[in-house]
């Protein structure tokens, strides 16, 4: 998306945001359902993940997954400081 798409939305979009939340009018639901409708549809443009094209496939998918680990925040595995999960993490990966 280019800056000034990006500045446009910003202009339009954050005073309209502030009136619907702080104001109460009728249909004001059904505003914010069909507005978060509208950001849930997909948007035009490339998806990249180390300088790779994403399709949506699943063999396409599969790859890039094992390329990403998820650290949870809470220690379940060890009490002690976060590089033992990610080191175990990373073993029980192999």
């Amino acid at each position: 998306m280019s800056s000034r798409a990006t500045l446009l939305a910003s202009i339009i979009g954050l005073p309209l945001g502030f009136v619907i939340t702080l104001t109460s009018f009728p249909g004001k639901r059904l505003t914010i359902t069909c507005l978060n409708t509208l950001l849930a549809l997909s948007t035009v443009g490339k998806i990249t993940c180390c300088e790779t094209l994403v399709r949506y496939s699943e063999q396409m998918l599969l790859p890039l997954r094992r390329l990403l680990v998820l650290v949870d925040q809470t220690p379940i595995f060890f009490t002690g400081p976060v590089w033992k999960n990610l080191y175990f993490g990373l073993k029980a990966k192999r």
